[in-house]
């Protein structure tokens, strides 16, 4: 897929060639909605400063990059596992923001409801992910250190386990402040205290 953007554009970029496309429709290119175009890495930098997400609703991909066993069978959190294969394949990514997928709060969904299987699976595809990226990209390690310190922060949010919260904390102490975002600074010290987390969390949550 190549799409061609005009100079006089906002997010023109010369020599632009997508085989990816951020959305679920292409009219919506028209409507003034674009957000970015990135490079495959600085997609992967995003995931893990957190501003995307690895779910697979909201994307559209291209019929041949999926195969008959694109979702890892019995396995949670199965976009988690799945994504980042088919990000890898691209040159480009266009985000665009636009509400363009709705979808009802399920109380019963895997994200409201924990169990030890579902954590072990979130921690495994999470871990896969990650080690991926390093070895693939030249990506700084403090991304990859603040990655792991959300990933054992949802662990303790589904399991309310404190041992989740001293695997973050540990890591935590790793994480240099100065190449953070504020966003993560801020998750950072909060981490490096398991009090203020929980009061963080718990706010949050109500």
């Amino acid at each position: 897929m190549v799409i061609r953007m005009e100079k006089h554009h906002p997010f023109w970029k010369k020599n632009a060639s997508f085989q990816y496309t951020y959305c679920f429709g292409l009219g919506v290119m028209s409507m003034g909605h674009m957000k970015s175009i990135m490079e495959t890495q600085d997609f992967f930098e995003d995931i893990l400063e957190l501003n995307s997400s690895t779910y697979a609703c909201g994307v559209l991909i291209p019929k041949q990059f999926i195969n008959n066993n694109f979702f890892i069978k019995n396995r949670f959190y199965e976009d988690l596992s799945s994504m980042y294969h088919i990000y890898a394949k691209c040159e480009n990514i266009y985000k665009i923001n636009a509400g363009l997928y709705k979808y009802r709060i399920n109380p019963n969904s895997i994200v409201h409801t924990a169990n030890k299987k579902k954590i072990d699976d979130y921690k495994k595809s999470a871990t896969e992910m990650l080690e991926f990226i390093n070895s693939n990209y030249d990506i700084d390690n403090h991304l990859i250190e603040t990655y792991k310190c959300e990933v054992f922060r949802s662990c303790y949010i589904m399991s309310g386990d404190d041992k989740y919260l001293d695997m973050a904390k540990m890591i935590s102490k790793k994480v240099s402040y100065n190449k953070l975002s504020l966003k993560n600074k801020i998750k950072i010290y909060l981490l490096r205290s398991k009090i203020l987390t929980k009061i963080f969390i718990k706010i949050k949550n109500n």
